[in-house]
């Protein structure tokens, strides 16, 4: 499926900035990914040999939103202090706590400065809450600048300013697709959530807010990150029933509800996860293996048939 670009006219201005009128802010950012580098792929032309490629993959998605080419200088011409500059600056103290990265200050300065950033470029909507942990997700395989644009496109074309609206139309229509989703693919779980008034609400709302980036680990949400800029919000649905299939099992065994609600929320980043405090001793539970899972969705029969194609 082909995401259709309807701004695109909105940002033809922003290219007239010359680079060399903007000096970049310190400290400068610089990627963490580990992503093997190539000069070029498949999506490339020759204009992207004189582009200093920041990462393969981030590059793709650029190619993918048609952003590779708006100015990095426009971007830093923004002003990096903004209304929501305190709500910010609590919220990058409390984003990818586990990354040492995010946890420097150098790290801390940059997410608060592009989000700050972001607030003002978008005054209508501003900053709001798992907005930090997209940026931090873009960032982790991108440059600043590259970063911003891919998330404004991510805003005005995937749909992501509806779930930051006022009232969160957005969010409560996807919490409705996703549960006609279990109902379709996973029909005993949905019989199971029902009986224990488990809502969708309850246990998605950090998914949806924030694509998955406070769940899938740094390392594999360019794998989620590709799928969701080719196929937009089925790509989602799919990911979300293929966790819960996962976790289906052990939510199921469960007799009670809160134990049943406790292991659907406690998908974390990476690893296994354990639940505290249930019949007064930690209890290990299947964990989500995010690369297989995520790369077994790319091309399957299933997918396909998802998706309607």
């Amino acid at each position: 499926m082909h995401i259709i670009m309807s701004f695109d006219i909105e940002l033809i201005t922003m290219t007239e900035i010359q680079d060399s009128i903007i000096t970049p802010s310190l400290p400068l950012h610089i990627h963490k990914c580990r992503c093997q580098q190539h000069p070029l792929h498949i999506h490339c032309s020759t204009t992207c040999i004189s582009e200093r490629l920041v990462c393969p993959i981030s590059h793709f998605w650029s190619h993918q939103a048609s952003t590779l080419f708006l100015s990095d200088a426009y971007y830093h011409s923004i002003n990096s202090i903004s209304k929501d500059a305190e709500q910010i600056q609590l919220d990058v103290s409390r984003t990818m706590i586990d990354t040492k990265y995010y946890c420097s200050e150098s790290g801390s300065i940059i997410l608060s400065r592009f989000l700050n950033r972001l607030s003002n470029f978008i005054p209508q909507t501003g900053y709001i809450q798992g907005m930090n942990f997209i940026a931090s997700a873009l960032l982790w395989h991108s440059s600043e600048s590259q970063a911003f644009w891919l998330f404004y496109k991510l805003i005005k074309a995937y749909g992501l300013q509806e779930n930051f609206s006022e009232g969160f139309p957005g969010v409560l229509t996807h919490f409705n697709n996703i549960e006609n989703y279990i109902k379709e693919y996973l029909p005993d779980l949905h019989t199971f959530l029902c009986g224990f008034e488990i809502s969708v609400q309850l246990f998605a709302t950090d998914w949806v807010i924030c694509l998955f980036c406070k769940v899938i680990p740094l390392k594999h949400i360019s794998l989620f990150f590709s799928g969701f800029l080719e196929d937009g919000w089925k790509y989602f649905y799919f990911v979300v029933i293929e966790v819960l299939r996962v976790l289906r099992k052990d939510v199921m065994r469960e007799t009670e509800k809160f134990k049943a609600f406790s292991i659907l929320k406690s998908v974390q980043r990476g690893g296994e996860r354990y639940l505290t405090g249930l019949d007064g001793a930690d209890k290990k539970i299947g964990a989500i293996k995010w690369k297989k899972l995520l790369n077994s969705l790319k091309k399957g029969a299933n997918l396909r048939k998802f998706m309607g194609v």
